[in-house]
């Protein structure tokens, strides 16, 4: 990955339209594409000159950067010795096809940062790519946490993303966890005569003193004062609290909005069937804490997990129908009459009665 500190090589051929002295109107036509220049050259001067101290100098090179043929950006922007300063203005300011950005996340020359924005977009393909580069995924876990969190990332690189960040973050010691997306983002330069890097040096997690023991339970001042160390926190720190603190900072992150976070609180290896079975009860988490739960195999033997599982509106509908065949006839007719629960669960409910009176 090239460093974003690195400037932007000047080749010789766009040097003199770059210079302190270069007349304006020479600078007005190179801005413009009025010279003959090949695309190699061509697209860094325009993106070098959008700096200039004129503003229609800066007007038109930005005009002639949106105004590209489409199929001249496609052989550009796969070069991997292109400069990332470049591929992430294209990524970020431009108005481009789904397959051009598509060809920036394959450019092993993009940004971390870049990526971390194209992890957002509402690209399928494009977040199959990104959900598929492990590399990047370790060096730089905001990716994962970006993909997660994005609706348009179907179930099963969903899922697949989910399970290798948790277990690469579980692997780690404390001291190695990353940094959060907004310090990730905020690294990347704006201008090209700034230095900032994408951060490499570990953020030091300590686990708050009322989240370390599992004996006892908090008072309320100590549950308070957890759960405002809890809001400060950035990603992930919250992560590594809910996989190693105890049942009080789980019963606070499993609510958390962030889906990482909160499912990670069910992959804690010090979670309990009681504190699960709490969980399925519970409104206030998400679907996607309640479809990992309802596909486990372990948790769902438990016949009071099951029927809470049924019984929380939040749960996916399928998992939820999948568990009415398992269901005593007592649970089933409360099932049939719940106002709770959706109509079509409810129906799946009557029906399985009914054919167990035939």
């Amino acid at each position: 990955m090239k460093e974003l500190s690195s400037p932007i090589p000047i080749s010789p051929a766009i040097a003199p339209y770059l210079k302190k002295d270069a007349p304006r109107e020479a600078r007005l036509k190179a801005a413009g594409g009025l010279i003959p220049l090949p695309s190699s050259d061509l697209i860094p001067l325009f993106y070098h000159l959008l700096s200039d101290k004129d503003a229609q100098v800066r007007e038109n090179a930005k005009k002639s950067l949106d105004g590209l043929p489409l199929n001249m950006l496609e052989t550009f922007l796969a070069n991997p010795e292109l400069h990332p300063k470049i591929l992430d203005y294209f990524a970020r300011e431009v108005s481009l096809e789904h397959k051009h950005f598509e060809t920036i996340a394959l450019n092993r020359g993009t940004n971390d940062a870049t990526i971390i924005f194209l992890a957002g977009k509402d690209n399928r393909q494009l977040l199959e790519i990104i959900s598929h580069n492990q590399e990047r995924i370790i060096r730089t876990p905001q990716i994962a946490e970006v993909l997660i969190n994005n609706p348009n990332l179907d179930g099963v690189n969903q899922d697949r993303v989910l399970s290798f960040y948790q277990n690469y973050i579980l692997s780690q010691p404390i001291a190695d966890l990353p940094k959060d997306k907004e310090e990730a983002e905020r690294d990347l330069p704006e201008k090209m005569e700034e230095k900032d890097e994408l951060p490499q040096e570990a953020v030091k997690v300590v686990l708050p003193t009322e989240a370390k023991d599992e004996d006892g339970e908090l008072t309320e001042e100590q549950r308070e004062s957890l759960f405002q160390k809890i809001q400060r926190m950035p990603v992930s720190e919250k992560i590594k609290l809910a996989l190693r603190g105890n049942k009080e900072a789980r019963d606070l992150l499993v609510r958390d909005p962030n889906k990482i976070v909160a499912t990670s609180v069910i992959r804690s290896p010090k979670i309990t069937d009681g504190e699960v079975l709490k969980i399925c009860q519970s409104r206030n988490v998400s679907e996607e804490v309640l479809r990992i739960i309802s596909n486990n195999k372990e948790w769902t033997r438990n016949y009071q997990i099951k029927l809470e599982l049924t019984n929380n509106p939040k749960t996916p509908l399928p998992m939820a129908i999948k568990f009415i065949g398992a269901l005593r006839d007592s649970d089933l007719r409360m099932l049939t009459r719940s106002k709770n629960i959706p109509q079509a669960l409810a129906s799946t409910a009557r029906r399985v009665l009914s054919q167990k009176k035939m």
